[in-house]
């Protein structure tokens, strides 16, 4: 009972913070915040999470964006290419 409870407490937060709730919905939950601090805190941890799985992805995509930059060096026509450009 209690984990079906956390599973769709977990939706309804996931729904709040993708901007996914109609405007009675979210202002609804937005009041269940002010009166519950703890649901308060579990929508503060889960925006935080959010947060770092965007900035963990960022990191990964500028890693894959710099091997195949540092490939592309490789690449004596595309060296040259750079030089001629910047030349």
């Amino acid at each position: 009972m209690y984990m079906r409870n956390d599973l769709i407490e977990t939706e309804q937060i996931e729904k709040y913070l993708s901007h996914q709730m109609s405007g009675e919905r979210k202002a609804q939950f937005e009041t269940r915040m002010l009166l519950d601090g703890s649901l308060f805190e579990k929508v503060e941890a889960q925006r935080h999470v959010h947060k770092l799985i965007r900035i963990f992805s960022r990191r990964q995509q500028r890693n894959k964006l710099e091997l195949i930059y540092q490939q592309l060096l490789r690449e004596p026509s595309f060296a040259q290419q750079l030089k001629n450009i910047f030349a």
